[in-house]
């Protein structure tokens, strides 16, 4: 089964993402063909903290035991914050929304999580960057247009300045193990 960690965000936070992705999707709608972008289908739309791959059934316990080990911690806040892509602005794939708030529990989860699995997954070791990614470019021309789109817009750090609102929040409450 693949496998991986994360968080389930609430209907106020995939609503204003609905949103987002409405809007750009009718900013691009003339600049790409159709099929150009792979938009993520909100109603599924998490924060991965741990990909795990592909695992077998039987590691189920101890993955479960992970994470109640790693989620043993006080509950925190999270929000949106802009919009930006993976890998660069200038050679984006990954259109995303960012992710703000605590991040230092954030952070403190996912390592918490990252060394109880630590030796056992690859993902384990990988860096972490908390987004949620609104979609991918299907089509080599398609990340030409997020390039100018990205280079047109006011942000920094590669972040554009439009996006959902920061004050979006969202209270951590619990992991879930996704298959």
């Amino acid at each position: 089964m693949r496998s991986f960690v994360a968080l389930a965000l609430p209907e106020a936070v995939r609503s204003s993402l609905a949103r987002e992705q409405t809007r750009l999707q009718d900013e691009l709608r003339d600049r790409l063909p159709p099929g150009a972008l792979r938009w993520s289908a909100l109603e599924t739309l998490h924060l991965t903290l741990l990909f795990l791959g592909e695992r077998p059934e039987a590691e189920l316990p101890l993955l479960t035991l992970a994470l109640d080990r790693a989620a043993r911690r006080p509950r925190f806040t999270l929000r949106t914050a802009g919009l930006g892509a993976f890998p660069s602005r200038r050679r984006p794939s990954v259109l995303w929304c960012g992710v703000g708030g605590d991040l230092g529990s954030l952070h403190a989860l996912q390592h918490a999580l990252a060394a109880q699995l630590e030796g056992r997954y690859a993902g384990a070791a990988r860096g972490f960057e908390p987004h949620l990614t609104l979609a991918r470019a299907a089509q080599p021309g398609a990340s030409r247009v997020l390039a100018g789109v990205l280079a047109s817009a006011s942000g920094s750090a590669g972040e554009l300045a439009a996006g959902p609102p920061a004050g979006v929040a969202w209270e951590v409450t619990a992991l879930g193990l996704y298959r």
